[in-house]
């Protein structure tokens, strides 16, 4: 590929070109054959119970979600189990290897991974099928209306036309739960999130940032400030 055809990709598929390379030149081959899971995301869940560690085990999936604290980093694995969360430490991984996770993209299931299908609704298939026969000129034609449109599509079955609702966009997000989640980790992980004094969680949804004086959710009765 030439340069300039290079430029004109989009500029997130250039930057995961850009970590593809970097993982190779620090000797990481990142389609390797050779890796073999010893279990899935509900073994390694039932595996652990509730302590809050087990023996070494190898997982492989599709990478997520990925957020970043500091010297912590946790991600959301899934496979045809399920979805495991996973957290990396640079104190435990080492300066080298945090950052090659976190320099990881979410992407596609590895070759051989069971991928887990849901059977879809006969009527979702039939609805999906007759959407499809919709004619662009119809969309934009100002004599049909949307309430024609589907009765075009629909009437066999029969249309019902719910009244107008308004949209808005909510989170259910909120400082209590964002608390109780904090306080689900161990302490030593809540230490390495601390950065300039504070504790920082974002919302994924609704980019609502949450800032926790470390007090407020370490073990024991919260700090009031």
């Amino acid at each position: 590929m030439t340069e300039d055809a290079e430029l004109d990709l989009p500029a997130v598929i250039r930057d995961r070109r850009e970590k593809l390379e970097r993982l190779r030149a620090a000797g990481v081959e990142p389609y390797a054959r050779g890796f073999k899971p010893t279990h899935s995301s509900a073994q390694a869940k039932a595996l652990l119970g509730d302590g809050d560690r087990t023996d070494p085990i190898a997982l492989a999936g599709r990478l997520m979600v990925k957020r970043l604290h500091g010297g912590s980093a946790f991600a959301d694995l899934q496979d045809g189990a399920g979805r495991i969360q996973l957290m990396a430490s640079r104190e435990i991984l080492g300066a080298k290897a945090f950052e090659l996770f976190a320099d990881l993209d979410p992407g596609d299931a590895p070759e051989g991974a069971e991928v887990h299908l849901h059977p879809e609704d006969d009527a979702w298939v039939e609805g999906r099928s007759l959407v499809a026969t919709v004619e662009d000129l119809e969309l934009i034609d100002p004599a049909i209306s949307s309430e024609r449109l589907v009765y075009r599509l629909f009437h066999e079955r029969g249309v019902r036309v719910f009244k107008n609702a308004d949209v808005r966009s909510e989170c259910s997000c909120s400082r209590a739960s964002v608390t109780s989640m904090l306080r689900s980790f161990p302490q030593d992980d809540r230490d390495h999130m601390v950065e300039q004094g504070v504790i920082s969680v974002t919302c994924e949804f609704c980019n609502t940032t949450y800032a926790f004086d470390p007090g407020e959710v370490a073990d024991g009765e919260p700090t009031i400030n």
